[in-house]
């Protein structure tokens, strides 16, 4: 049997040491904890066709990670927010990569409401004389939640597409469709109207 000596034992046990504190150091180096989302969010998240929203938030434990949105692409280091502007309704996903793996995502969706459109503003008839009627109608297109006023007729009753005027002379009739108190869309007709038929009076 070999017997070590004294010197012999005392260097294999600091080599030992070494070599076990320098295994806990890389270990406790290569270990990083799994990225969280805290949160991820769009302010506001209902927005007319043209408005912005931002896109808000917050990630833990990000060391060596690659953070991406759909629709946007790579985020760069630091950043926690961005504009947008979608043309309609958009989820947007965040996710959070490392080493190529997919560790976290979470959505967020921003909604966006068209803009009413007015598709037809006609009179018929376009001509009429005085006394006679003519009847205005139209076609709204995305008319949810939108005020629709005629000038000189009035603010137009929910699911009415049309009204009948009699106007003493020609009259431009304007259409105005509006959204929070804000005119979106206006068109405008005109009714000609000639004077009625009065027969001769003879003396």
């Amino acid at each position: 049997m070999k017997y070590f000596s004294t010197l012999q034992r005392s260097q294999c046990t600091r080599f030992f040491c070494i070599g076990f504190v320098g295994l806990l150091i890389l270990a406790g180096c290569s270990t990083l904890k799994p990225p969280q989302i805290a949160r991820f969010e769009a302010t506001p998240t209902t927005i007319q066709k043209g408005e912005s929203s931002t896109l808000q938030w917050s990630i833990e434990n990000t060391e060596q990670t690659r953070i991406s949105i759909s629709g946007i692409g790579a985020i760069a280091p630091g950043v926690q927010s961005s504009r947008i502007s979608p043309d309609e309704t958009t989820t947007y996903t965040l996710q959070v990569e490392r080493d190529g793996k997919m560790l976290a995502e979470r959505t967020a969706t921003v909604n966006v409401v068209q803009p009413p459109q007015i598709v037809e503003f006609e009179a018929q008839p376009a001509s009429i004389k005085q006394g006679e009627t003519s009847t205005l109608r139209w076609t709204v297109r995305n008319d949810k939640g939108v005020k629709i006023s005629i000038k000189g007729v009035g603010t137009i009753p929910e699911n009415s597409n049309s009204v009948r005027v009699t106007p003493d002379q020609t009259t431009s009739f304007t259409l105005q469709v509006e959204r929070d108190n804000k005119v979106i869309a206006e068109k405008s007709v005109s009714v000609s109207v000639a004077p009625a038929y009065k027969p001769p009076v003879y003396g």
